[in-house]
């Protein structure tokens, strides 16, 4: 098993007509680069990633692992409710030097235990990273 650092939640500043904003993701990465023992955590649990288009999630992914090149270690947010969706963005980051996805859970319905284990399961084996789960409790 592999140990995972203290990572920050990095933000996705965004212009206000939508467009990743470079100069503040700048002062952000030099900020926590100098706190030198936090990795990064992107497009996951703060929100953005998920209304995000492919291709500005792509422009962060490449935009972060520039800027720190290889100083820490990098995780993704893989945004999706169903398989296809998450495979389809697992595809899309596989040529990124990236350390771990973060995957949301199959989705908040009712499912039982087996159903979420396989589900996590069927996304391990896809990705070429470790995986970490943000899933919710299951019912039953």
């Amino acid at each position: 098993m592999n140990n995972i650092n203290l990572q920050t939640a990095l933000i996705t500043p965004l212009t206000p007509d939508g467009r990743l904003d470079e100069e503040v993701l700048d002062r952000l990465i030099r900020r926590i680069l100098a706190a030198q023992t936090i990795d990064f955590s992107i497009l996951g649990s703060t929100g953005e990633g998920a209304g995000a288009s492919l291709t500005l999630r792509r422009q962060m992914r490449e935009a972060v692992l520039k800027r720190i090149q290889g100083q820490r270690e990098v995780y993704t947010g893989v945004m999706g409710t169903v398989q296809d969706d998450i495979y389809r963005d697992i595809d899309a980051l596989r040529d990124l030097n990236l350390t771990g996805l973060l995957i949301p859970s199959p989705s908040y319905y009712l499912m039982d235990s087996q159903y979420v284990e396989k589900f996590y399961q069927d996304v391990a084996d896809f990705a070429s990273v470790p995986i970490i789960e943000r899933a919710v409790k299951p019912l039953g």
